[in-house]
């Protein structure tokens, strides 16, 4: 049980109610930012504590690799790693091809390193490669076996069993932050959105 003078959780508030402290209990941690008292008699103290910019960083950073460990598991059945799921969704989503440049782009990776995993992704028979216009020497497209593949990864489990523990509501105000945050982060590296083929911004919760 928490004692007078313990250091609490950062990054929350906690409603201290005078029958807690009187009690040497601990404190609940009130989510809603409300300072209602189970006993309107029993007065209450509202104590937050500050979210560091680099606690959040750990937090975002630490459930990317959760969910991403997770999706692993459901890339296994259908051959695929995190990396070659990824390359074949930004290859989808700029119309079934893509340069090396616009693939590295999209996922903020230098040019060498992407080239050589696109060799290994055309020699599995995931993409292929097609002369391109322009300054670009070459363009990968999707091979039937490629779309299969993208098409099986798309139904993944694991992000349904995860991300339903939160309501709908909760995901889109989630979805809308995240997008905040990422806008941000892109304006912050002089990266024009439009330069990428993200996925469509979320519009956040009514009422």
């Amino acid at each position: 049980m928490a004692k007078d003078g313990e250091a609490l959780p950062a990054g929350r508030c906690w409603t201290v109610w005078a029958s807690a402290r009187r009690e040497g209990t601990r404190p609940r941690p009130d989510d809603a930012g409300l300072a209602k008292a189970d006993n309107p008699s029993d007065s209450s103290v509202k104590v937050c504590f500050s979210l560091q910019y680099g606690d959040l960083w750990v937090l975002i950073a630490q459930t990317r690799d959760v969910l991403l460990k997770a999706r692993e598991r459901d890339y296994a059945h259908v051959g695929l790693t995190d990396e070659r799921a990824g390359i074949l969704f930004v290859i989808d989503s700029n119309g079934g091809h893509a340069t090396p440049v616009e693939i590295a782009r999209g996922f903020f990776r230098e040019l060498h390193s992407v080239t050589a995993l696109l060799k290994r992704m055309e020699d599995a028979g995931l993409i292929s490669r097609h002369d391109a216009p322009g300054r670009s020497k070459f363009e990968v497209r999707l091979t039937e076996e490629g779309r299969d593949a993208l098409e099986r990864a798309r139904l993944s489990e694991s992000d349904e069993r995860i991300l339903s523990v939160l309501t709908k509501r909760e995901r889109e105000r989630l979805a809308s932050l995240l997008e905040k945050v990422r806008g941000k982060g892109l304006d912050d590296l002089g990266i024009r959105e439009w330069e990428l083929h993200l996925p469509p911004k979320p519009s956040g919760p009514k009422g």
